[in-house]
């Protein structure tokens, strides 16, 4: 598959990257670890360009800082469709390198800043018959545990990636200048570099384009003229530092937001600035479809100067961003959210409504703490829904207790219009996440006492459903979740509990007719809502325990590896404990090993 000249100073590694291609060890590729700028990423590029020139189908996906809070970000410019829910999202990538289409060779630079949908989409893939993987990583630790598997599974050899010895590192500069140089100089390049391949590349042109670095007599030499310091982070900063206003101002954008369309960031920028800075090799194009699409060079560029920028500078670019953006129709849920925590960290005025709908957004792709970021930054800007939002995020989260503290203040407002649906939440929240049953059914039954309407009714009774079945009082439990789910308004946090107590009622009676149905329901509705988007795995749990209660070994066995394939998409508890729920039910049909 590698064909050609070597790259230079990296004959060992070439040759490493072959054998784990090929399968050599029963690999489907390698992982290639090391420090900033050590060379991962031009290693990976050349590896996959040759692919490319080859025949060979290929796709490069690249991690940023500013799309790890995204679900999915580093797979964003994939998602052609609009998905309400990311395991669809997880599931349309992976099936797209499984489609019976030729092998791919897929890219994946700076994995160490996947966020963790997107790296377990990548663990995914490593397992394709379909598929090979060149994944870089940033050595140090860090990583999200879907990537560190990649290699502690045996599925990618690891390569990690040394720094260029002073024998290869005048190899490297010789080949890039197409001549000889001089021995002094190339050691002082080794010297001042410490073999950093980025750093060396960067130096290099540096010095040539400066007219420090000449030929003479055929061979290049360095005068003593210039003293760069080896260290990493001085050499870049130092580079960058060194750039117009003009073009750090093309940098800073993309540090804030990338990958981005070129017509967009040519609004917020200058055109010929941005051809400049591509001359540079500060930015990389590439079209992707029918859209031209640009990204820093190197993430390193987009660390460096967020942290030496100026936070109000960088607030008035995300300010300006996020305006930008919003004058085109969000594509997704992704895009929604992406625009939105630009205008969270920027200079312009709080926008609640904004706000409140990316925090159910997030909550639909399961990022439930980016969604009580928005509720509170919503609730701060004085959105009156914002409160309830953000108290229904936390008991969703699992954080009872405070949960308890932000929706008793709502509930002792005896003139709060809406006091009777969040009483009935605070109920919920007792009863499942502080294992308070009592105390819930005393609200519950104060709330009874008062008029109520069909919709207050049928949502007390949804959760007086939940306090019925934990305190084994099944024949009522049944009754009352039934009553409740006839109401067709019922909000879907409250239809969730229903179906709950429903399914764990009728499994312990034995009453098995319509299981099923009710289970199917509820898991389609879990899919698509913000409130009941993330209880889709708990309530996969009890109706798992549900069939064997009532000795429906197979159903057992399908529902649970039904919601395994779901989630296997995603990292996390709910896949543990769903991989935990499948070899339970395994052990129920004594399928042992």
């Amino acid at each position: 598959m590698i064909s050609g000249d070597p790259l230079p100073g990296r004959e060992d590694e070439v040759a490493f990257v072959r054998r784990a291609l090929k399968g050599i060890g029963n690999y489907s590729g390698v992982v290639i670890v090391g420090a900033p700028g050590v060379g991962k990423t031009r290693l990976a590029r050349e590896v996959l360009t040759r692919a490319q020139a080859s025949g060979e189908r290929t796709k490069w996906i690249v991690g940023t800082e500013s799309a790890r809070p995204i679900p999915l970000g580093a797979f964003s410019a994939s998602l052609n469709d609009v998905m309400s829910d990311p395991l669809s999202g997880a599931r349309h990538l992976i099936n797209s390198f499984d489609s019976g289409q030729r092998r791919a060779l897929i890219g994946v630079d700076d994995a160490h800043l996947l966020d963790e949908l997107s790296a377990h989409v990548v663990h995914q893939l490593a397992q394709l018959d379909g598929a090979r993987l060149v994944v870089t990583l940033r050595s140090g630790g860090g990583e999200p545990d879907a990537v560190t598997a990649l290699w502690k599974d045996g599925l990618l050899a690891r390569l990690d990636l040394e720094p260029l010895s002073a024998a290869a590192t005048r190899r490297m500069i010789e080949t890039t200048l197409g001549g000889p140089v001089d021995a002094r100089s190339a050691q002082r390049f080794a010297t001042l570099t410490g073999g950093n391949a980025l750093f060396l590349r960067q130096l290099l042109n540096d010095q040539v384009a400066a007219g420090r670095l000449q030929q003479v007599a055929g061979v290049w030499m360095w005068d003593d003229d210039i003293a760069v310091s080896p260290s990493i982070q001085d050499i870049v900063g130092r580079q960058l530092s060194r750039l117009p206003s003009e073009l750090a101002l093309v940098v800073d954008t993309l540090s804030q937001c990338e990958p981005l369309e070129v017509d967009v960031l040519c609004d917020l920028v200058n055109r010929r600035d941005l051809e400049a800075a591509e001359q540079m090799k500060l930015v990389t194009l590439e079209r992707i479809g029918g859209t031209l699409m640009v990204r820093l060079a190197h993430p390193l560029f987009g660390e460096l100067r967020r942290a030496t920028a100026g936070e109000m500078r960088l607030s008035q670019i995300r300010g300006r961003m996020a305006q930008r953006l919003a004058k085109d129709i969000d594509a997704d849920m992704h895009a929604t959210v992406r625009r939105a925590m630009l205008a969270l960290e920027s200079d312009l005025p709080a926008d609640p409504d904004l706000f409140l709908v990316s925090a159910r957004f997030a909550m639909t792709l399961l990022d439930l703490d980016l969604a009580d970021r928005f509720a509170t930054a919503a609730a701060a800007a004085g959105a009156a829904e914002a409160e309830g939002l953000r108290a229904m995020n936390l008991v969703l989260l699992g954080r009872g207790q405070e949960a308890e503290a932000v929706l008793q203040v709502m509930t002792d407002d005896d003139d709060r219009p809406d006091r009777h649906h969040w009483s009935t939440v605070r109920a919920a929240n007792l009863i499942w996440m502080l294992g308070r049953p009592r105390d819930a059914s005393t609200i519950l039954e104060s709330l009874s006492a008062a008029g109520e309407s069909a919709a207050q009714r049928a949502e007390r009774a949804a959760i007086e459903a939940c306090v019925d079945v934990v305190l084994a009082r099944c024949e009522s439990a049944v009754k009352k979740a039934r009553a409740a789910m006839r109401f067709a308004d019922l909000p879907d946090f409250h239809a969730m509990y229903a179906s709950m107590a429903l399914v764990m009622a009728l499994g312990a009676l034995g009453q098995i007719d319509d299981i099923t149905e009710v289970a199917s329901e509820a898991l389609h509705r879990a899919m698509t809502s913000s409130q009941a988007s993330h209880m889709r795995f708990w309530f996969g749990s009890v109706y798992a325990r549900a069939c064997r209660l009532t000795g429906r070994i197979q159903e057992c066995v399908n529902s649970a590896q039904q919601l395994a394939d779901s989630a296997s998409d995603i990292p996390g508890l709910a896949y543990a404990n769903l991989a935990f729920l499948l070899g339970s039910s395994e052990l129920v049909r004594g399928a042992l090993p």
